[in-house]
């Protein structure tokens, strides 16, 4: 059975599991280091979109990805800054609100670089990680799990607050996975599709064309 069933498998016994309560298979919080720092950073993330607040830096350190890394793909510094933990698998790509006050908030959590792949066994620590950080979520009503339509060859998890933060922006966390290249990061951002934290409204959308989900290089 291929890496890409398995994953879908663990993540629809994951959902059943939440479902029904089976706590002895979803409530075992994953102790290994991976999941750990991954969870942190993305926590990080979630609470700096929600609340429009500075990211937490604390016990990290700047980051500059240098040429080849994984971290430097799609990485801008002119516009976003990037932090890691010492010897830390993860870095925190963030967009630069300093210089773009107005323009909505991303943040992400990637492997920090390309020479670095995850093992079958952290690519499943990783996304029963999630699923238990969305169910934590989910549970004051706080976030919602629309649909999302997969980009082959990723497998993508999203959850959207049903609340706004200081900017009047919903927050959209989407985990993709790529278990082709043995690789996956969370982004964070404030909604792309909905007039958010701009002085001026957006242009009306036609009724009959529903909103495109985040693509997982928009968030």
């Amino acid at each position: 059975m291929g890496f890409r069933v398995r994953v879908w498998a663990a993540i629809l016994i994951g959902g059943f599991a939440v479902g029904l309560g089976a706590r002895a298979l979803m409530e075992r919080e994953p102790r290994d280091r991976v999941s750990a720092e991954w969870r942190d950073l993305a926590e990080r993330c979630i609470a700096s979109i929600e609340h429009g607040t500075p990211l937490n830096t604390a016990d990290l350190k700047p980051y500059a990805p240098p040429a080849g890394l994984r971290a430097d793909r799609g990485f801008r510094p002119e516009r976003e800054n990037a932090w890691r933990e010492d010897g830390g698998r993860f870095a925190i790509i963030e967009n630069d609100v300093a210089r773009n006050p107005t323009g909505q908030r991303k943040c992400r959590v990637v492997l920090a670089t390309t020479y670095d792949a995850l093992t079958n066994m952290e690519q499943a620590a990783l996304i029963r990680t999630f699923l238990l950080l969305r169910r934590d979520m989910i549970a004051d009503s706080l976030y919602e799990t629309p649909h999302i339509d997969q980009i082959h060859p990723l497998v993508l998890l999203l959850a959207r607050s049903t609340t706004r933060n200081a900017r009047n922006c919903q927050t959209v966390v989407m985990l993709a996975f790529d278990p082709d290249n043995r690789s996956a990061w969370i982004s964070v951002g404030e909604r792309q599709d909905a007039p958010c934290g701009r002085s001026s409204p957006a242009a009306p959308q036609n009724p009959q064309t529903p909103p495109r989900p985040p693509s997982p290089d928009r968030i």
